[in-house]
């Protein structure tokens, strides 16, 4: 993770995502703070690892206290839209010390939604959309999870998610 984070850091990236659990499900204090610190000044970013802690309130305050400036989150579930609330009460409990990211099944249907539902001002898509080429090319852009399950980011999943996206900037905006 260090090399990863210095490669980021000599590329000109703007930001890191990583994050690490201990063995009792609690977060790495002091492996996180080394990580935040040797990405500075990038952003740091505690990845979805957080929704498997065993307290999502205490993983909070530990990623914010390691120097994360973001932590993206499902609110402890597979997909986003199951842990809404728990994504609002993480918003709250932030008081804008961190951003709280939305991600996990965010899309341009659900999107404007959970950003309604939990108060968040950021999120975290991948719009990957199910396609029929079962034998992708090299190049073609396709991520292939497995043979039977061939993936893209279409031109239109993008179009759809900015429009969404468009239509609650005012919320977003004013929310800050």
């Amino acid at each position: 993770m260090e090399q990863d984070i210095l490669y980021a850091k000599a590329g000109g990236c703007a930001g890191v995502v990583f994050g690490i659990l201990l063995d009792n499900r609690s977060v790495d204090i002091a492996r996180t703070k080394h990580l935040a610190a040797l990405a500075s000044p990038m952003e740091v970013t505690f990845h979805r690892a957080i929704d498997e802690a065993r307290d999502l309130s205490e993983a909070l305050e530990d990623a914010i206290a390691a120097g994360a400036g973001r932590v993206l989150t499902s609110g402890g579930h597979v997909e986003a839209a199951a842990g809404a609330s728990k994504i609002a009460e993480l918003v709250r409990r932030a008081a804008g010390r961190v951003h709280i990211a939305i991600g996990g099944g965010v899309d341009s249907k659900n999107v404007v939604q959970l950003l309604r539902q939990t108060g968040a001002t950021h999120v975290h898509a991948s719009l990957r959309v199910r396609v029929d080429n079962p034998h992708p090319t090299h190049g073609s852009g396709y991520e292939t999870v497995d043979d039977s399950q061939p993936f893209a980011v279409t031109a239109q999943a993008v179009r759809d998610f900015a429009e969404a996206l468009r239509s609650v900037t005012p919320l977003v905006a004013n929310s800050r």
